[in-house]
């Protein structure tokens, strides 16, 4: 069995979880998103630190708050910008 197949139940089920709070983000986008970040930070695992279980769920669950913080701070500077427009303010 592949490290894939291992953490894909793992994978899914967090994004399961967390899809209702990524709003613009599909189930196989955000699923895409957490695999990228443990392919991109494989290479900081350390085997004799720790297992790579926890590992993976702390990468998935890092990018899964990095794109939520993302998406407030979007959300944030949008709702800025309609209530300078309402208000008359230049940009």
């Amino acid at each position: 069995m592949s490290n894939m197949e291992r953490f894909k139940p793992m994978v899914e089920s967090m994004v399961r979880k967390n899809l209702a709070t990524l709003p613009g983000f599909t189930a196989k986008d955000l699923k895409a998103e957490c695999w990228a970040a443990v392919v991109a930070g494989i290479k900081r695992w350390d085997g004799c630190k720790g297992r790579l279980e926890p590992w993976v769920y702390t990468i998935v669950s890092g990018r899964i708050r990095d794109l939520r913080k993302k998406a407030l701070s979007q959300k944030k500077g949008e709702t800025l910008l309609l209530t300078s427009i309402r208000k008359g303010e230049p940009m």
